[in-house]
């Protein structure tokens, strides 16, 4: 959206601010000024207006904002038609009635079109619009000082007999102002005329167009079902300015003043009269929102003290009808401009935005608060279980809960159904997994692929499964041992820090690997209480990786005069070699050689994400093995 200041000055008269002030403002407002452009003797300020609100999308609902932030009277133009002895009513019929909020229509009749005037032409351009001719540049110039597109249909080409309607495959083709010809949908909202399609409600056709020869026009201004123009919009990939505001919620209230005003600029500058009777359809006025207040809430969100009779006048200055509603409510009425207003939130947000947000202040402690603790009990759980899990040297794995048919393992006792996925992100993977043991035998394959040894991990996840018409979804732990006694042994040693000694562990045969599986929330239920400071405050140290090569296992003697302690000459070799490449490190052998009278220690490195040759180069400079491995 782009304002030229001397055009927004029509509107604050009072308006004192420079525009570099005025763009700056404008973005403490939310509307966010991203330049300011000096054309000849204009400056024209450019605005991202990024939330739900129409009615900035227009010279008016700027002025109006900066009106309220500024304190200053907002100045409209004083519509003063002249009174016409016409009893002709206009032979227009709207059938799309639950597509259609208000249209307001007029015929003019003995006017003279010609070329614009420079101002005019100069102001659509700073807009970068082109431009067409006097009266059809008067609609483009209303459209941009109000928001609501309008259109003038020149009726020696029309015949004046305009229906609103839905299309349901009567017309086929539409030609476009620029000439332009596609094919219709069968449910777009148009307007048709005598002959056909004569214009969509977004987009103007070339056929009964304003043009120089044009002496007798209808012009008509409306509000639609926003919902519906964005759908047409999409269907028939059309992006218009006047379809950008149709989208927006826009203002019924506001067209008598636009399209008055318009009509008193057309006569001014093309002559002519009025030759009908004003057209007015408006079957169904919103019902006024009521919105309660807490007076207390825009202070406690602001973080400052914002008084009562502050938020009166900023509600006030907005628009909104007030009443007081026992001790410390208000009852608000939003205008009909600020549709996007519906709810308190709505209303704290605008009374802290107009209070200013620069004067809330950046240098002050926030107010502590004690808050109660909403999470749910299972999220302590789970991380309980994964802190003991990684003490006990166990690699967490995360993959998705889509799994390959083939890789489906139905737990033993359940009566239940997998469920198929209509649209999956990947056509291989189409079914929820029923249990966690199913994404384990596939993580299982994939070390192996990697040649990872003495394998030990575990995954918490969701499993998902389907009995007759109930879907349920549980939090499952599936872990995986190379040696299933010790895989036991460790569930055990974890139960009984969870507060829980007699369970009964089975262990699950997939694919032919051993696994165990636990239903988190059955686990829940058995425990009475759960430590949850002590869970806040532990930390395992561990990492989380992405394998994209083989593991690589390689072995170094080192000899040393002196026996050493194991875990100290593991922590100093695996600083040497660094936490990129180095997947596990350990000490498989101590042998001492009493003719040499010197201890042996045989390391095995793991490398991983390298290619061979690298993990060698690195392993014997790190070891010291490319001159002596003697130390």
């Amino acid at each position: 959206m782009k304002i030229v200041y001397s055009e927004l000055k029509k509107f604050l008269p009072d308006l004192k601010k420079t525009p570099r002030q005025v763009a700056d403002d404008l973005t403490m407002l939310g509307h966010f000024a991203d330049g300011i452009k000096k054309t000849g003797p204009e400056t024209v300020i450019s605005l991202e207006v990024r939330q739900n609100r129409g009615d900035c999308l227009s010279y008016y609902g700027i002025a109006k904002d900066l009106s309220v932030f500024y304190q200053i009277p907002l100045s409209t133009a004083k519509i003063n038609l002249p009174k016409s002895s016409q009893n002709y009513h206009l032979p227009i019929r709207v059938t799309a009635r639950k597509e259609t909020v208000r249209i307001i229509a007029l015929r003019l009749s003995g006017i003279r079109n010609t070329a614009s005037p420079q101002w005019l032409s100069k102001f659509l351009s700073l807009h970068e619009i082109n431009s067409i001719n006097l009266l059809v540049d008067l609609t483009n110039y209303i459209t941009l000082l109000y928001g609501i597109p309008c259109h003038a249909f020149d009726t020696a080409k029309s015949g004046g007999k305009l229906v609103w309607e839905i299309n349901r495959g009567k017309y086929k083709k539409f030609l476009t102002l620029d000439g332009t010809e596609f094919e219709l949908k069968r449910e777009t909202f148009l307007i048709s005329d005598r002959i056909g399609a004569a214009s969509l409600v977004m987009l103007g056709g070339k056929r009964a167009a304003i043009d120089l020869n044009t002496t007798e026009t209808v012009i008509e201004m409306a509000v639609y079902d926003r919902v519906k123009v964005r759908l047409d919009a999409k269907s028939l990939n059309i992006a218009t300015e006047a379809g950008i505001r149709l989208e927006k919620d826009l203002d019924p209230e506001l067209i008598p003043q636009a399209h008055g005003h318009l009509i008193q600029i057309v006569l001014e500058n093309c002559g002519g009269k009025i030759s009908s009777r004003l057209y007015d359809y408006y079957p169904k006025k919103d019902a006024p929102k009521r919105i309660s207040l807490d007076l207390k809430k825009p202070s406690a969100y602001a973080g400052i003290q914002i008084s009562k009779k502050e938020i009166v006048r900023i509600l006030k200055d907005l628009g909104c009808q007030t009443r007081i509603r026992g001790a410390g409510h208000l009852v608000v009425i939003p205008p009909n401009l600020r549709k996007d207003i519906s709810i308190e939130e709505d209303l704290i947000e605008e009374i802290i935005r107009f209070k200013g947000y620069n004067k809330i202040p950046t240098d002050q402690p926030i107010a502590k608060k004690s808050l109660t603790d909403i999470t749910p009990p299972i999220l302590y759980l789970i991380e309980k279980i994964k802190t003991s899990l990684a003490e006990l040297g166990y690699d967490e794995v995360r993959s998705w809960p889509l799994i390959r048919e083939k890789y489906l393992y139905r737990p033993e006792g359940l009566k239940a159904e997998p469920i198929f996925v209509q649209n999956s992100v990947n056509e291989d993977f189409p079914i929820l997994r029923m249990s966690i043991i199913s994404s384990l035998a596939f993580q299982k394959k994939q070390y192996q692929s990697y040649k990872l040894p003495d394998q030990q991990f575990f995954e918490i996840g969701r499993i998902f499964y389907r009995e007759r018409s109930c879907y349920s979804e549980f939090y499952s732990l599936g872990i995986y041992h190379h040696q299933p006694q010790t895989l036991l042994n460790d569930i055990k040693k974890m139960l009984v820090k969870l507060g829980l000694k007699h369970q009964k562990l089975k262990i699950s045969r997939f694919k032919g690997a051993d696994f165990i599986e636990i239903n988190l929330e059955e686990l829940l239920k058995q425990i009475k209480k759960l430590p949850k400071r002590s869970l806040v405050r532990e930390k395992t140290g561990s990492h989380a990786y992405e394998l994209t090569n083989q593991i690589i296992t390689l072995d170094a003697n080192i000899f040393l005069k002196e026996k050493k302690d194991s875990e100290k000459l593991i922590k100093k070799y695996s600083k040497k070699i660094g936490e990129k490449h180095l997947w596990q490190l350990a000490i498989s052998d101590v042998y001492y050689d009493r003719g040499k009278r010197e201890y042996k220690y045989t390391f095995r490195a793991r490398y991983f994400n390298i290619d061979d040759k690298t993990a060698k180069k690195l392993h014997l400079r790190k070891f010291g093995l490319t001159n002596s491995a003697r130390n």
